[in-house]
């Protein structure tokens, strides 16, 4: 049997998971949208110097991977509340991809991933300075 303080502590739990996935996916945005407008920037400045510009093709493309993957797991964010709305609603069976668990799984892989190319790009932009 459940007790108030029980509930009070499960919904904070899940109100305290929802904003630390939200960080997350906040994070992945920014910091590879920033990596790709400095890199920009720093293409442009030293163009207009009219110094030597190093190719970073393969930075920005990372980068932009990255975007990419983090704006997928926005989408799927959306599809983990939808499935567990039909969950909670409709008493849906919440076994394969009907369940938000696999759903849970694929963001958190997406958002690792979006991490991840944020690394190999900006140790190839850095190896590109060299």
């Amino acid at each position: 049997m459940s007790t108030p303080d029980d509930d009070w502590h499960a919904q904070e739990t899940y109100r305290s998971m929802i904003e630390f996935g939200r960080g997350m996916l906040r994070f992945t945005f920014l910091v590879n949208g920033a990596a790709i407008i400095s890199i920009l920037t720093f293409l442009g400045d030293l163009y207009a110097k009219g110094g030597e510009v190093p190719s970073m093709k393969g930075p920005l493309v990372f980068f932009l991977i990255g975007v990419l993957l983090a704006g997928a797991a926005t989408f799927t964010t959306y599809i983990i509340q939808f499935m567990l709305y039909n969950e909670t609603i409709n008493n849906v069976d919440t076994r394969g991809w009907s369940s938000h668990v696999r759903w849970l799984y694929l963001t958190l892989s997406l958002i690792i991933l979006s991490m991840l190319t944020f690394a190999v790009g900006a140790f190839y932009a850095v190896s590109q300075l060299q």
